[in-house]
Formats: C-alpha cells, structure tokens, sequence
C-alpha cells in the first residue's frame, strides 16, 4: 500500500502551519525575539502533522452531519498550489515564481506539503509529504519537469535568478491544497493555535496565550458553519457574535467571499461588516435581512 493511501488526508499542512505562525510572531511585539524558536517548527513537522490530523479529525466530526467530506474538500479542478517559499535560512537567492498543477489531467489531488531540497547551485530533489521522492536531479535550466505521481510541474522560465545560485542544503516549500479554503483555514488556524500552545510554553509563555486565542477563534468558525447549515444567521456563543457561514456550493471552491468578516458598526451606528457583500460588491442579503437591517 502506498504511503498516499496510508496516511489520512489532511485539510492543511505543515508549510501551512509554519508560514502562519511566523506571520503571527511578526505582529506580536512581545515574542517578536522568539521568532528563531518558531521558525524551528520546520524541524518537526510530523508532529504538526500529527496536530493537524487531530484537529481534522475534529473538524470532520462536528461537520460530517451537514457535509460530506467530498463538499469538505472540493472538486479535483478547484485543487491549488501556493508560491513557493525560501526557507529563512537559505544561502542562495534564487527565485521559484511558481508551479504548474495539473489538476486537469488527474483524476485525484491529496493536500500535501512539497519540498525542493538543493544538492548544488543548480541542482535539486523534490518530494511530497505524502509520496516521498517525486524526482531526483532536477536542474532549473530543464525545460520542463514533471513529478513522479505527475501532479505538479516546473519550468525553467519559472526561475528568477537573483544575486546568487543556491547552495547545497537551500529548501524551498510549497503547499497543493485539495480542500475548501474555508475548511483549509480552520485546519490552520487550530493547528498553529496547538503548536504554539503545546511546543513553545517554556521559551514564549505569551505564545501559549495567544495561541489560545486562535484556538477560539478556530472553534468560532466552525459554529459559524453549524449556524448555517441550520439556517441561523447569526447568534451570541460565548459572548461574541457569530455571523452564520457557509461553503456555498453554488460559486467556485475558491470564492474568499465565503470568508466570515468580523461584525462592524460604524460610529453612527450602521452596519457596515464587509460580509454583507460579495467580492464585487454586490449585497448578499435582500434589504429587511435580519443580517441587513
């Protein structure tokens, strides 16, 4: 049996994890200094693995009721890939503008997390969190490379070379993601919320606190989905107010407008949350809407 079929299919990835809560560290003043400790959550990213298959799991299991999990994941033609990321540490400075998924070609598309791992300047392996090596001495003056389980494919017009090639050891990482972005972002943010609580108490206390923080939020966002797949537009949990969200299957997989916003009143006190209309501006609800006024 593969290692694609033996391991679960997750909502988000480990480079998902990770990007998210160096982003998180930047805006925090308090455990900015912290941010070398955070960035080594590379260092263990099957233990963020493991976090995410737990908060999936949970994830799955107060939504199975209102959707299934092929609604949960999307069509294979909606699959995405995000652009690739130097690792912090790297030597070199060269670009990877992006990848090419052939999602129109396959019949199915796992979320997994890739990496590029440099043997020299010019010179590089690829693999997939869940299938391993998927090519080996690939050189980014190669026309065209695709991977083994023939997923994603790289070009060399897609490199940027910048002030130097890269070295051995240099890594890249990008995330190909077969899941709702609404159901992505849950997974992420409950995930960063677990590591940052559960690896970094010692080193960074308010890293734990605010790690709990974005558990909340996570949790919010899938009442948010219970609201209204029952059909409640909005209700007070936990002393906040929760706008009901939906996965909308009547628009495209990767309309961010399903995104909830946080509610707004202006200062004279009119409704103004930007979930009250769509990415073109359009209003989602008819006027008299209890969510409208």
């Amino acid at each position: 049996m593969a290692l694609r079929t033996q391991k679960p299919r997750m909502f988000c990835t480990f480079w998902d994890v990770v990007s998210l809560a160096q982003q998180i560290s930047t805006e925090k003043i308090d455990i900015s200094e912290q941010m070398p400790y955070l960035f080594n959550v590379v260092k263990y990213k099957s233990q963020i693995e493991q976090f995410i298959i737990q908060v999936d799991a949970m994830i799955y299991a107060k939504l199975r009721v209102y959707y299934t999990l092929a609604e949960l994941l999307g069509a294979v033609v909606d699959a995405h890939v995000t652009v690739p990321t130097p690792q912090r540490n790297n030597v070199g400075d060269t670009e990877l503008l992006s990848v090419l998924l052939n999602c129109d070609s396959l019949a199915d598309i796992y979320t997994a997390a890739w990496t590029l791992q440099f043997t020299n300047a010019t010179t590089y392996n690829i693999y997939s969190s869940l299938e391993a090596a998927q090519g080996a001495a690939w050189v980014i003056t190669d026309a065209t490379k695709t991977s083994t389980n023939l997923e994603i494919t790289i070009e060399d017009d897609f490199w940027i070379a910048n002030l130097a090639n890269f070295v051995a050891g240099d890594r890249l990482f990008f995330s190909v993601h077969r899941v709702h972005p609404f159901i992505q972002y849950c997974s992420c943010l409950l995930a960063t919320a677990m590591t940052m609580t559960s690896l970094y108490v010692a080193e960074s206390p308010n890293t734990s606190e605010f790690g709990a923080s974005l558990w909340k939020r996570g949790m919010n966002m899938i009442h948010q989905l219970i609201l209204g797949a029952n059909g409640i537009p909005m209700k007070e949990i936990g002393g906040e107010l929760l706008v009901a969200a939906n996965l909308d299957d009547t628009r495209t997989a990767w309309d961010l407008s399903t995104i909830p916003i946080d509610y707004e009143i202006n200062d004279i006190g009119e409704d103004v949350s930007p979930y009250l209309t769509d990415n073109s501006g359009a209003l989602l609800f008819d006027e008299g809407d209890p969510l409208s006024g």
